[in-house]
């Protein structure tokens, strides 16, 4: 049986100051831990608790991608479709499609374990 999942992503304007952990991997290398997130939940839980409205991390999984964690959503506002996304489970990968039956990209399920 195929595994299949759906999934709009939406562009939306933030309007706040995110705490910034890009350039901090290098010190605290839990940030991007493959599959204990432990430390980054931790992180996500002191930031929220006191109040902060987000923050912006690199993508553990696309070196070259971003990811912001918000806490707070009244920081976010005019939100568009961008695009819908089909995720397929095909042995050892993921393959993610913007259109349907042309990959977009593929991740390696060992990643996630």
């Amino acid at each position: 049986m195929a595994v299949i999942a759906e999934r709009k992503v939406y562009w939306v304007a933030c309007s706040a100051a995110l705490w910034d952990f890009r350039q901090t991997a290098g010190e605290y290398p839990d940030l991007l831990h493959l599959s204990d997130y432990a430390f980054c939940q931790s992180v996500g839980a002191r930031i929220h608790r006191e109040g902060h409205p987000g923050l912006l991390t690199q993508s553990v999984r696309r070196p070259a991608g971003e990811n912001l964690a918000i806490f707070n959503p009244a920081v976010l506002s005019n939100p568009r479709d961008n695009c819908p996304l089909t995720y397929r489970l095909d042995g050892q990968q993921i393959v993610v499609e913007k259109q349907s039956g042309a990959a977009w990209m593929t991740l390696n399920v060992a990643n996630f374990s």
